[in-house]
């Protein structure tokens, strides 16, 4: 009787249909995402010894699913849908991220909407160019600057500061590989002798953030306007297939006082909301904003100028 019934179960094991395995994800934004085996295994072997997680802990072994899922499921892990036809681009149809001129009071105003490969080259020509100019001040405007790369935010940080400041510094899942950026020479030396102030609000982000962060901990420049967007991790992204990609953490940025950004941001020195501004700047044309008429309307820019008089008065009444 017991073989019988060992022999039926048998039976049943074999012929019943086996449960459907769920390879769908769903992520943060409720969007759904139907990972194969193959794609699954590709970015669990991906995370490990390099995802790190908000305290600043790696991955050292392969993680489940059910871990995967829920790295997905929390936007520790974005999914995003890409093209199998790249396009091709050329350096010169890449916008500018620099604009800049001299207002009627003599300030030499520079806005930067990111830090990307244009950015150094378009820096170094607004240098040579304040260089030749009488101005009484420098505005550095990076409110709804999104970051980018860091390399190139070190390289503008770089003009202002004497050898071997450090910049910021990033952990990493592997401490052997962590880097930090300094200063290698001074290189706007006339900026020591004029008051800088830089231009914060809640949507400057990532590199943008490291930048304000060195400038003020260094006392290069007061900062006015609003507290930073606190996000500045470093992020990869990893395809998975010919039309998938995946991005996750892995890094943790530190400023130059060694102060995590995530989560913290920048203050400012001098607290003034933005109320009008964060439209404006999201145009990746911003010259119609670099006029005086505009300037007249901007409180964040009015409350600067404020700085900058009792700067100007504090200098002027030492002995």
């Amino acid at each position: 009787m017991i073989k019988i019934l060992s022999s039926l179960i048998l039976l049943f094991s074999l012929f019943s249909p086996c449960p459907a395995i769920n390879n769908t994800f769903i992520d943060s934004e409720n969007n759904k995402h139907n990972l194969t085996e193959t794609e699954q295994n590709i970015l669990i072997n991906a995370l490990k010894d390099k995802y790190i997680n908000k305290r600043g802990d790696a991955i050292k072994s392969k993680v489940s699913k059910v871990v995967l899922e829920k790295l997905i499921k929390n936007g520790e892990i974005k999914l995003f849908q890409i093209s199998s036809q790249r396009p091709t681009i050329n350096i010169e149809d890449i916008p500018p991220t620099v604009f800049y001129h001299i207002t009627n009071k003599g300030v030499g105003y520079i806005r930067i909407n990111s830090f990307a490969l244009k950015t150094a080259s378009s820096i170094h020509e607004v240098f040579d160019y304040f260089s030749t100019q009488t101005i009484k001040s420098m505005l550095i405007d990076l409110r709804g600057n999104y970051g980018g790369s860091f390399q190139y935010a070190a390289s503008f940080a770089d003009w202002f500061a004497a050898e071997n400041l450090v910049i910021c510094t990033i952990n990493i899942a592997n401490p052997e590989y962590n880097d930090q950026y300094r200063t290698t020479s001074e290189r706007f030396k006339f900026a020591q002798s004029i008051p800088i102030i830089a231009l914060t609000n809640s949507e400057t982000s990532g590199s943008a953030e490291i930048v304000a962060a060195f400038l003020k901990n260094n006392k290069i420049a007061t900062i006015v306007g609003e507290k930073t967007g606190g996000l500045g991790d470093t992020e990869t992204i990893i395809p998975i297939s010919t039309t998938l990609v995946a991005k996750f953490r892995t890094g943790i940025v530190l400023d130059s006082n060694g102060l995590v950004i995530t989560g913290n941001g920048v203050m400012p020195d001098v607290i003034e909301k933005d109320i009008n501004e964060k439209e404006v700047y999201k145009n990746d044309n911003l010259i119609d904003a670099l006029n005086d008429a505009h300037h007249s309307t901007d409180k964040q820019y009015k409350k600067a100028l404020e700085v900058f008089n009792k700067i100007i008065d504090s200098n002027s009444n030492r002995p």
